[in-house]
């Protein structure tokens, strides 16, 4: 996992107030959050498992 992938989560983990399972769910159905982490193209799909 790159820096910007998991900084950016933080960031918008702490900005939503969210668990970590529910900032993954977000991230995935967001594509402005996934161009703001540097993820390549839009994806549909959880980008994290548990």
């Amino acid at each position: 996992m790159s820096a910007r992938l998991a900084l950016g989560a933080l960031i918008i983990q702490q900005r939503q107030g969210t668990t970590d399972w529910e900032t993954v769910l977000q991230i995935t159905e967001n594509p402005y959050m996934q161009y703001f982490l540097g993820l390549p193209g839009e994806r549909n799909r959880p980008f994290i498992t548990r």
